[in-house]
């Protein structure tokens, strides 16, 4: 239900993800068709699809997600592959839940962006522009710096090499047969973000957070910038992959609200 639904003067209930979680299974093993979406064949992923997840919460202003669950069980569902004792300790979903965790912990309410104008857009292969996504957050870090947040990604269902090849449903059943990716296959899109108005001058740093292997890796974005004031616009060149990209740039000062913004997908 929408605020506009309800009469004038009552409360609107508050949303909450009460528990969302996804369980392994053996490679291509059916699914059942009303948990199929939940079942997963790689951690790879359920890495990717716990940081979309959460993006998408946190873009939306959920206030509460929870995660199902914590620790082991039979499904593999947990963020960590035992308990307390095993040295193994995060799955890679654990320790993108982790990173995400570090990097906004923010009420979802406070962090909306409505400072910047983003988008992003196929520069090789126009084709697969759908699948592109991304998600933008303005925030104050724990030092006290404004920051802009913009998370990145290619919403392909290719993990670990393989390919979703088709997915049919007979019965109550749903089948899935996957291949190896090949170099034609849009898995990794070279794309262009933009941001405005955002100048040089306004930008003390920029990083790029990728993921390899669900590891966090840091490199300096390289931000390209022209123009001035509310004219000035800010590209950066990057790969879109199917497990989330997230640029951070800390601002120089706080520049004010600007009017009229208009958000773009």
């Amino acid at each position: 239900a929408t605020a506009a639904s309800y009469p004038h003067g009552s409360t609107v209930p508050e949303v909450i993800d009460s528990e969302t979680g996804y369980a392994l299974l053996p490679f291509e093993a059916p699914k059942k068709q009303d948990s199929w979406r939940i079942n997963l064949y790689s951690e790879e992923a359920q890495a990717a699809y716990l940081a979309r997840h959460f993006l998408e919460e946190i873009y939306l202003g959920i206030p509460i997600s929870i995660w199902y669950n914590d620790m082991s069980d039979k499904q593999s569902f947990s963020l960590w592959y035992g308990d307390d004792n095993d040295a193994r300790g995060l799955r890679p979903m654990g320790r993108m839940y982790q990173y995400l965790a570090e990097l906004l912990p923010q009420n979802p309410a406070s962090i909306k962006n409505d400072r910047y104008a983003t988008s992003i857009a196929a520069t090789s292969t126009p084709s697969v522009s759908g699948q592109l996504h991304q998600r933008s957050y303005f925030l104050m870090d724990s030092s006290g710096h404004a920051q802009l947040v913009v998370a990145v990604w290619n919403a392909v269902e290719a993990f670990q090499g393989k390919i979703l090849a088709s997915r049919t449903t007979s019965g109550s059943t749903v089948t899935e047969k996957w291949r190896d990716v090949t170099s034609s296959d849009p898995t990794a899109v070279n794309a262009k973000l933009t941001i405005s108005p955002l100048g040089a001058t306004s930008i003390q740093s920029a990083q790029l957070l990728t993921f390899p292997q669900i590891q966090k890796k840091e490199d300096k974005a390289n931000v390209s910038s022209s123009g001035t004031g509310a004219d000035a616009v800010s590209t950066l060149t990057l790969t879109a992959t199917p497990t989330p990209s997230i640029l951070v740039i800390t601002l120089r000062g706080v520049p004010a609200s600007p009017s009229g913004l208009r958000i773009t997908h």
